[in-house]
């Protein structure tokens, strides 16, 4: 997830020992806030406390007849079986838990059964739900591959791509807030002509309002009723309910983010701090990354000649009180892991990797008992 420069930019973008977690604080909105040190007590350990065990790897090479190059919008069923978007070739896949092919549906283009700078899967009741046409309208499928049919987004909601459905079939929509950093959620009733619910922004950098209509939007995930969103400017993550209320905050004590660069004309993101990728038990895993060699974004932004970027991350895991468990923090612009794509309803964590081939690695992920 690489930032670019231009004139209007929009990104699209889921404890520390076995002590008693600290008492929560809250803020003047009666938000609960969950403060982290910058590392957990267990990060001067030998040996990490969160370990990953490889179970599978789906490798997809460039002499493979499937020819598949960018893998994207990943999601699993309750069978583990795989299901994502290929950008190099537009088309739907689908593999086995074991990685052979099940199937192949569609091709480059707008009409039924077509795929058009697609922005987001979801899966939801064994049907497949995808944001096509550059969020123009909703696909429906089922896990055959089978088109079933579209609608198409109101203008109001145009451009939005879907994070998660709830268990009344409303689906929870992230679009561009222009003019602005953040997202505009909007729920909205599938079945009734996607008639609005409910719809809130979230808005990042208070204060700042862009010149031009350009946009970032904010990174969104959705879990057990909360909309949860990352940051570009600061370590925070937070909860809203499905009301549009803040509703929890966690933040670390980490002042190496790098908010985005702003002019007149352009806007651009320097990495910043993305939704988490939850566990089924609560835990869940969060990835940032910052320029170790810009200090005024602004002023990079503005300068004709640019050096490179020089990023650090790190991938870093909560239990599920919010609470940091450690730290895995590396050169470049993803984890050595890679970058992590999806978490199944398992446990198990999809990192996706593009060196020396492509591939997405399927890990068990350990964590420490904290009640010993």
């Amino acid at each position: 997830m690489q930032a670019k420069t231009i004139f209007i930019l929009i990104l699209a973008f889921h404890l520390t020992s076995c002590s008693a977690p600290e008492t929560a604080e809250h803020d003047e909105t009666e938000t609960q806030v969950i403060p982290n040190p910058e590392y957990s007590q267990w990060q001067e350990q030998e040996h990490p406390p969160v370990t990953y065990e490889l179970i599978h790897e789906y490798v997809f090479r460039e002499d493979d007849d499937l020819l598949i190059g960018s893998p994207s919008y990943l999601v699993t069923d309750e069978n583990e079986n795989l299901y994502f978007y290929d950008f190099d070739q537009p088309r739907l896949i689908s593999l086995t838990s074991e990685g052979e092919l099940r199937w192949i549906s569609g091709q480059e283009g707008s009409g039924p059964g077509d795929f058009e700078s697609i922005r987001s899967i979801t899966l939801h009741n064994n049907k497949l739900y995808i944001s096509n046409v550059s969020g123009s309208r909703l696909d429906t499928y089922d896990l055959d591959g089978n088109y079933l049919e579209s609608q198409a987004f109101p203008e109001d909601l145009s451009s939005a791509s879907v994070i998660g459905i709830t268990d009344e079939n409303h689906l929870i929509l992230s679009r561009t807030y222009w003019s602005n950093i953040g997202s505009m959620i909007a729920i909205a009733d599938y079945s009734n002509s996607f008639e609005k619910q409910k719809a809130f922004p979230i808005q990042q950098l208070e204060g700042v309002e862009l010149k031009m209509r350009g946009s970032i939007r904010t990174g969104i995930s959705y879990f057990q009723e909360n909309i949860v969103s990352g940051n570009f400017g600061e370590y925070l993550i937070t909860f809203y309910n499905l009301e549009g209320n803040s509703v929890k905050k966690i933040t670390r004590d980490f002042d190496r983010i790098v908010r985005p660069g702003i002019t007149q004309q352009s806007v651009r993101s320097f990495g910043g701090v993305q939704a988490p990728y939850f566990f089924p038990d609560g835990h869940f895993a969060v990835r940032a990354a910052w320029p170790t060699n810009i200090s005024d974004p602004d002023q990079y932004v503005r300068s004709e000649k640019k050096e490179k970027v020089i990023y650090r991350n790190t991938l870093d895991y909560f239990n599920p009180n919010g609470k940091l468990i450690y730290s895995f923090e590396t050169d470049g612009n993803s984890s050595d892991m890679g970058y992590l794509t999806h978490i199944d309803q398992k446990g198990h964590a999809y990192f996706l990797n593009h060196y020396p081939v492509t591939s997405i690695r399927k890990y068990k992920v350990n964590f420490p008992n904290e009640n010993n």
